[in-house]
C-alpha cells in the first residue's frame, strides 16, 4: 500500500499483476468462477485466506 499511496497508478499496478507466473496464488485464484458468500460463509472463506 505504501507504493500505492507513493503514486503507483493503478495501470502500473495491473501490469504488475499481469506478470505474475501462471503458478502464483492470485492467478489460480483469478482463473476460477466467482463465488458469491454469504452470512457465516464470508468469515470462514477469511479465515481460510
Amino acid at each position: 500500500m505504501d507504493e500505492m499511496d507513493a503514486g503507483l497508478s493503478w495501470w502500473e499496478f495491473a501490469a504488475l499483476l499481469a506478470g505474475l507466473s501462471e503458478h502464483s496464488v492470485w492467478r489460480r485464484i483469478a482463473s476460477e468462477e466467482p463465488v458469491e458468500l454469504t452470512g457465516d460463509a464470508v468469515a470462514a472463506a477469511i479465515d481460510n485466506l
